[in-house]
């Protein structure tokens, strides 16, 4: 809900930004008992498939020069939009590791890098930072086959307790884990002064422009039905 404090100075306005999901579980055999046989089917398939295709799973705690190198090739090959600058991640990588909480899984084929994931392990908590995966190897799903893997890694060696996929609601995160939680953000503006009071109106008017469509196309929709 919008909201004004009572000196009517600030206001507020409630919006949706994104979604949570996360699994808990006990053990490795409680997670997997809690996923979907779709899932369990086609990681089995496909690591199958990985290992008679001369690739390997990999899954470290340390950081190197050369595994930040593979990191950033798979990256570079995969869907993912470049990064403006390649400095915080490789920060987050290096202090992670240095603080024992890096979790970073690589599949190779032939030595080449095809998927890396890093996660981030804290307080019997994972959580999902970075995914990426080769586009030239997607009939093989390594990223897939390496959630798996780190899934039961750091269930089974970190005694976590919660998975955290952090922001955003692509389906297959459905598959993975148990609980969705919206993520709500708030605007506030300042309507003592002028620039507050001038985003207020923007907003407002585009609040008021985002219904009108909405109810027009309601109204259009309904139109088309009724004659068809």
């Amino acid at each position: 809900q919008d909201v004004i404090n009572s000196e009517g100075a600030w206001f507020g306005a409630k919006y949706s930004f994104s979604t949570n999901w996360q699994a808990s579980t006990t053990s490795v055999e409680a997670y997997w008992q809690q996923r979907p046989s779709q899932l369990k089917n086609t990681v089995k398939r496909k690591k199958n498939k990985l290992l008679k295709n001369d690739c390997r799973i990999e899954i470290h705690e340390t950081l190197t020069p050369e595994l930040l190198e593979h990191y950033w090739q798979v990256y570079n090959q995969s869907w993912k939009q470049p990064e403006a600058d390649q400095y915080f991640i490789n920060w987050l990588a290096r202090y992670s590791a240095s603080a024992g909480l890096l979790r970073l899984g690589m599949v190779y084929f032939k030595d080449k890098p095809i998927a890396s994931q890093l996660w981030l392990v804290q307080h019997q908590s994972a959580a999902i930072y970075k995914l990426a995966q080769d586009q030239a190897f997607d009939t093989l799903s390594p990223g897939t086959v390496l959630m798996a893997e780190i899934a039961d890694y750091v269930i089974s060696q970190d005694k976590v307790q919660k998975i955290d996929f952090l922001t955003g609601n692509d389906a297959y995160k459905a598959l993975w884990m148990d609980e969705k939680t919206p993520i709500y953000g708030m605007e506030l503006f300042h309507l003592q002064h002028w620039s507050g009071r001038f985003l207020y109106w923007r907003f407002q008017f585009k609040k008021t422009v985002k219904c009108c469509l909405a109810s027009v196309r309601s109204l259009l929709k309904n139109a088309f039905e009724y004659k068809n």
